[in-house]
């Protein structure tokens, strides 16, 4: 079924007709007519667009940049402090048997007072080692 024409029908396709939404430019086209002519634009000069361009590109590298900077100081100064954390009650418990294994040794032997010194040494010199390790 058709519907029956109404005057705002009409009056909008004419308000289309009249008024076009965007004024004709002719970039490529080279009119005859002489008012067609009025509506024809120059190439653009490249070097101008070239600059733009280039000072776009330019802007959009320092914001990326300045967004990096932010990024990079959220990292963390060293790089390894989760694998020191992880491995500190490792070596903890691996502290104590240490201690337990010297005292051992203490106990056990009456006549070897070299091995004993050698023991207590190799376990400083490795506690101090360790302590500079974790600095």
């Amino acid at each position: 079924m058709k519907r029956p024409a109404t005057d705002d029908d009409n009056h909008t396709a004419e308000e289309a007709v009249a008024a076009p939404a965007k004024p004709l430019k002719f970039r490529n086209y080279k009119p005859k007519t002489a008012e067609l002519k009025e509506l024809r634009v120059e190439k653009p000069d490249l070097s101008v667009i070239e600059n733009e361009v280039e000072e776009a590109a330019k802007q959009v590298l320092q914001k990326s940049q300045e967004q990096n900077e932010g990024a990079l100081q959220l990292a963390p100064k060293k790089l390894n402090w989760d694998l020191k954390r992880d491995v500190e009650k490792k070596l903890e418990k691996l502290e104590a048997k240490t201690k337990k294994a010297i005292i051992e040794l203490i106990r056990g032997e009456e006549a070897g007072g070299e091995m004993l010194a050698q023991a207590v040494s190799s376990a400083s010199r490795a506690e101090q080692a360790r302590d500079e390790e974790s600095d």
